[in-house]
């Protein structure tokens, strides 16, 4: 699954040494109320990190503009994409997350924390070195069982806490703060998830069976 999607992107200038979240709040129908507690968290970390740059990766098969018209409060106002493929939320504060629909793996690239409610997505990030912030509610359609497999599969890099924005991001927040932290587990989701380039092994690997003649074929 690391060779399933692109890391480019625009020419976006991101800020040196500001502090990156990005935001999977998933697919499913349980969209409309991960979505709500994203945004509680973007809006308590706003408020105690100001230059916090919040990036979301949506879908392509969700629509933003349903997602955001039955999720934002009165104190957002949102802006969707245009030719350069970003959109853009607003809260009356000056927060603001821009969000789009064509560039995942750019966003989950220069995120330094992921707040991932997705599945593939989560591992996704994790195989490339992000540690991954994530949390387990009965409001949500994940049951408990795949969160202890997801765990199993990233090991330190999911990091899986109680559904209360508080709780999450203060677990963000401190992630933010220690660089070293951040780097152990997020080398421990890139060294069981693999690096990139398996597809391409796998197939090199099945060539050079074949060439030796060791693979027999079945047709």
């Amino acid at each position: 699954m690391m060779d399933t999607f692109s890391l480019e992107g625009p020419k976006k200038d991101l800020s040196v040494g500001k502090n990156i979240l990005a935001l999977l709040p998933g697919s499913r129908s349980e969209i409309f109320y991960n979505f709500k507690v994203c945004l509680s968290v973007c809006e308590k970390i706003n408020k105690i990190k100001p230059d916090t740059i919040f990036l979301m990766a949506l879908s392509p098969s969700v629509s933003a503009e349903e997602v955001f018209k039955k999720s934002l409060s009165g104190d957002w106002s949102y802006e969707l994409e245009t030719d350069v493929s970003f959109g853009l939320l607003k809260h009356r504060d000056g927060n603001v997350i821009e969000f789009t629909r064509k560039y995942f793996g750019w966003v989950i690239n220069n995120g330094q924390v992921i707040l991932g409610l997705a599945g593939t997505g989560n591992e996704q990030a994790g195989g490339l070195g992000k540690p991954v912030v994530t949390f387990w509610s009965r409001e949500r359609q994940v049951k408990q069982a795949f969160m202890r497999h997801q765990k199993k599969l990233l090991g330190e890099a999911l990091l899986v806490v109680k559904p209360e924005p508080d709780i999450i991001s203060d677990e963000i927040i401190k992630l933010f703060s220690d660089s070293t932290l951040r780097e152990k587990l997020g080398m421990a989701g890139k060294e069981l998830m693999g690096e990139r380039g398996g597809i391409s092994r796998i197939a090199d690997y099945i060539i050079n069976k074949i060439r030796n003649n060791s693979l027999k074929i079945s047709v």
